[in-house]
């Protein structure tokens, strides 16, 4: 196996959300192309293939096949790009990411009907057709979360308390996506009252790394993690992966996913499986792991070396600007602090980060990052960063540090519950 240094990589992107991971291997490898090919159209908007321009560490290309014969390396942080990691697989060539196995994050009904085969807990759920079958459910049911299967462009995740209260919401998606809001598959989940924990990180074949980073997030803004060791962690957080290691085997995994749990008493629910690097705490990973680049190298090769921390914990406070969701978004910080802001979208003109809109913008355009050996340590490394960035309509919620922290306090107690159960 080559060493780092001598291998070419691409990152293969699909809305401009991993430009920091193509940014952060370059440090390792000889050459980091970065490539978003999904902006092809028969009237193509050049926002997409901007991202990444200027940044003198990458080298951006518009079609992965320019400089085919060169890549030893293909990487697949996120989904939708499952068919061509199974071509280049056939092809003998070396690859990170879900493959085949992203269909369990795109089409939800499966990993639940998957778990249910393997004995898991699996709230109530039910498989909705079309918009005007979840009008005739949702009048019949309340408090249900609501759910797309595949296209997240269309439809984000919402909660339905009553039909009367979120039938605003189903007429305006439906009056902006027409004949497509019938042929929208939908998952309708009860809640599920419970404590929320996850697991984060990477299986190679269906093994996993002996530590990592393990923590609580406070939706959307905050999270806080603490390295830990595989074997230390309580079996709530990792019975889904061992059973599903054969599964991850035969689909020849060989990269980041997330799961989120709820606990309720001694039972384990997994809501939610996401078949990419996760955000959060994926942009905690490019700074408190060293190695990084190699162990995702070694991984796509079947291999697993231990990672080397630089922290014993780390703080992702995401960035969100409005503004951004539509205009171009100027984001200033200082130099020493641009190795903990992880922009997303972004691209370099003279000397200053823009963030570049697309057709479904987010307002999320980015994260910072704080490590350090005592919470505190980190707490104080993240709050300034976030002084010293400025922004459109930019907002970091440091508020929500305390809410992660409670979450955090609330993981770690029912951990120690479940160790003793």
């Amino acid at each position: 196996m080559k060493d780092t240094k001598e291998v070419t990589a691409i990152v293969i992107d699909t809305s401009g959300n991993y430009i920091s991971l193509a940014e952060r291997l370059s440090r390792e490898f000889k050459t980091v192309y970065y490539c978003i090919p999904s902006w092809v159209d028969s009237y193509p908007n050049p926002n997409k293939t901007n991202i990444g321009l200027g940044i003198e560490s990458i080298t951006v290309v518009e079609n992965p096949f320019d400089v085919y014969d060169e890549i030893d390396f293909w990487i697949f942080p996120d989904t939708y790009y499952g068919a061509f990691q199974e071509f280049l697989r056939s092809q003998g060539e070396i690859t990170w990411g879900s493959g085949a196995a992203e269909e369990l994050e795109l089409y939800r009904h499966l990993i639940k009907e998957q778990m249910s085969e393997f004995g898991l807990p699996v709230g109530k759920w039910e498989l909705i057709d079309g918009m005007t079958a979840l009008r005739e459910h949702l009048i019949k049911n309340e408090n249900r979360w609501i759910k797309p299967n595949k296209w997240r462009g269309l439809i984000e995740t919402f909660f339905s308390e009553t039909y009367d209260l979120v039938k605003p919401q189903l007429d305006d998606i439906e009056y902006n996506k027409g004949i497509d809001a019938e042929q929208i598959e939908f998952i309708s989940e009860e809640p599920i009252e419970a404590v929320e924990m996850g697991y984060d990180g990477f299986t190679i074949d269906g093994k996993y790394p002996a530590e990592w980073i393990s923590g609580a997030e406070w939706k959307d803004k905050a999270y806080i993690g603490q390295w830990r060791k595989y074997s230390e962690l309580p079996k709530v957080l990792t019975e889904f992966n061992e059973k599903f290691s054969g599964m991850f085997k035969e689909y020849g995994y060989r990269g980041f996913f997330s799961l989120e749990n709820r606990i309720a008493g001694k039972k384990s629910y997994m809501t939610d499986f996401t078949a990419r690097m996760p955000c959060p705490p994926g942009a905690i990973y490019l700074e408190l792991i060293e190695n990084l680049g190699a162990l995702m190298w070694a991984g796509a090769n079947g291999d697993i070396i231990p990672a080397k921390p630089l922290a014993k914990f780390g703080i992702e406070l995401l960035i969100e600007s409005d503004w951004a969701k539509r205009h171009n978004c100027s984001i200033y910080f200082p130099k020493e602090a641009a190795q903990f802001v992880k922009l997303k979208k972004n691209m370099l003109k003279d000397g200053v980060n823009q963030i570049v809109p697309i057709a479904y913008g987010t307002s999320d355009i980015g994260s910072i990052v704080g490590l350090g050996d005592t919470l505190e340590q980190a707490k104080k490394a993240v709050l300034h960063i976030a002084e010293v960035i400025k922004g459109t309509e930019i907002c970091i919620r440091t508020d929500a540090l305390n809410d992660a922290e409670n979450a955090l306090m609330n993981v770690i107690g029912r951990e120690n519950e479940s160790s003793n159960m």
